[in-house]
């Protein structure tokens, strides 16, 4: 990383003036002494199926703790713009919120380490590194348990008997039978004079039949 970043000809990955490429240092070899342990430890317990012991939580926010106050009053760990320090811890960060158990815990207390996390992974080479690598450098989502959704049980209602006071005393009116049903039956077919009126002439033909 020290080689590449030397090797820039904006001048900017490895500090601007002598006393930022000294930080610079200093923030990778912080990475490789207190990131790099942790993430092998990390590895190591997830390639052999175990899980990580109960003290490892704590021992990453510790480290993220000093990075935590470092960046209250800083955008990047060196000067006013992004260094090759900044990228190195950003996906050692990566490592740390998307491989255990606990990354959404530790984007939700350290919220000064999450800022520099995603400004580094927004940039748009990160996102083209990223993107050939086939990762992405978000949360992972957490599986959503599928509710068991119980049958509902109808509830009859109960009919209430009413009472004899309830029930209505006025007098039902009786229907009166309809004159026009003791007439015969028609002879006339509707649909056959229908067809006959549509299909030929009302005078000559349709009204005769009628």
């Amino acid at each position: 990383l020290r080689y590449v970043a030397r090797l820039d000809k904006t001048g900017s990955l490895y500090g601007t003036t002598t006393y930022e490429s000294a930080q610079v240092d200093a923030w990778l070899d912080f990475g490789l002494g207190e990131c790099e342990p942790l993430l092998r430890h990390a590895k190591n317990f997830s390639s052999r199926g175990v899980a990580l012991p109960t003290d490892f939580h704590s021992a990453v926010e510790t480290v993220l703790e000093s990075l935590e106050t470092w960046l209250e009053v800083r955008t990047f760990l060196v000067g006013e713009r992004q260094t090759i320090a900044d990228i190195s811890l950003a996906f050692y960060l990566q490592a740390f919120y998307r491989l255990t158990p606990f990354g959404e815990a530790l984007s939700k207390k350290f919220k000064n380490v999450w800022r520099l996390y995603n400004t580094v992974m927004q940039q748009p080479k990160t996102v083209e590194v990223l993107k050939s690598a086939g990762t992405t450098f978000g949360l992972v989502a957490k599986a959503k348990e599928e509710k068991k959704v119980e049958p509902k049980t109808e509830k009859k209602k109960e009919e209430k008997p009413k009472d004899d006071d309830e029930e209505d005393d006025t007098p039902k009116e009786e229907k009166k039978p309809n004159p026009l049903d003791s007439l015969p039956p028609s002879k006339l077919v509707l649909d056959a004079f229908k067809r006959e009126y549509s299909n030929n002439d009302t005078r000559s033909h349709a009204a005769p039949w009628f």
